[in-house]
């Protein structure tokens, strides 16, 4: 919808490696491999230290401990995510209706949430549906409208760093609060391959996406209709193995594997040169709308005027 994303790569290694290492977390409990505390305590390795990073002051960022360079590459990919949340995160101050609403809003999506879980199950039960297929499609499809919603809003602004974080950070909160913690506590029952189908095809699409994004800088529509392809592969297969009542750990596996490997592939592939990149000529950040930086500008970006105009604005930040 917003034709092409553009991303920097420190941007997508910043969100990119945490987002793997949750997936790996989560297919490795799923599998048995791990123990629901364990993947737990997999996942908080890289989640304490990602969020107390994001928390950090640009200050006190600077005085971390860490070679100059990787000092400099932090301030500048937490900075630039920032930037572009900045209006959620550091809001105009509202009034006492502002609290008002929201505390209204906040009541009718929780009793909403629990009815629509409450009303799925109950029709999934009556009309026979598994329920791997009400919660591992329905239910996540439509608990997912308001995270689509919000990326397409940023990415029609061309705010690609916020809509990758928005999109990888809402899965790691999935999957550490929605599955490692509650399985931790209530435990998680015998593997099964349906369940490892999803978290396999969850982990190899991850690996993907950010595949392509790292090697394109950013994601046009091609590197889209791929991952929505992917996701419908998904959908198929976990019909498939609903319609079969039983699916093995081999086949479960074996496709999200080769969708990760050629992702992994990908990451290694050599990239576009820096004319290509351009469209021919002059500066890749130029054209795919990405972070240039000079000796007198600490951080900035290129954003598209208006539609009929093929110049570009820069926004000093």
């Amino acid at each position: 919808m917003a034709g092409r994303i553009g991303f920097h790569r420190r941007v997508v290694l910043l969100g990119g490696i945490p987002g793997i290492w949750i997936a790996a977390a989560c297919l490795l409990t799923v599998a048995g491999v791990l123990s629901p505390a364990g993947g737990l305590a997999l996942a908080a390795l890289m989640l304490v230290p990602y969020i107390g990073l994001l928390a950090l002051r640009r200050s006190w960022t600077e005085r971390l401990p860490l070679p100059g360079s990787w000092t400099t590459w932090l301030v500048s990919a937490v900075h630039e995510e920032e930037t572009e949340l900045v209006e959620a995160i550091r809001p105009v101050p509202g009034s006492w209706r502002d609290g008002l609403v929201a505390a209204v809003a906040l009541i009718s999506v929780v009793a909403a949430s629990i009815t629509m879980e409450r009303a799925a199950t109950a029709l999934g039960h009556r009309y026979a549906v598994a329920d791997i297929i009400i919660g591992g499609l329905v239910l996540a499809v439509v608990t997912s409208l308001p995270n689509a919603v919000s990326a397409v809003y940023l990415a029609r602004r061309g705010r690609g760093a916020a809509v990758l974080s928005t999109a990888l950070n809402s899965n790691a909160i999935n999957v550490a609060a929605g599955l490692l913690i509650p399985a931790s506590l209530a435990g998680l029952g015998a593997p099964g391959g349906q369940d490892l189908l999803a978290a396999a095809w969850y982990a190899g699409l991850t690996v993907l996406a950010l595949a392509l994004a790292w090697h394109g800088r950013g994601l046009s529509r091609l590197p889209g209709v791929l991952i929505i392809a992917g996701y419908l592969a998904f959908t198929a297969a976990l019909v498939i193995s609903v319609e079969r009542q039983a699916v093995s750990q081999v086949t479960a596996v074996v496709p999200a594997a080769v969708i990760g490997a050629a992702g992994a592939v990908l990451l290694a592939w050599p990239a576009r040169t820096r004319k290509q990149a351009a469209g021919g000529g002059g500066s890749p950040d130029r054209a795919a709308g990405l972070d240039v930086s000079g000796p007198n500008l600490r951080l900035g970006r290129w954003l598209p005027v208006p539609a009929g105009n093929a110049a570009c604005r820069l926004e000093v930040l």
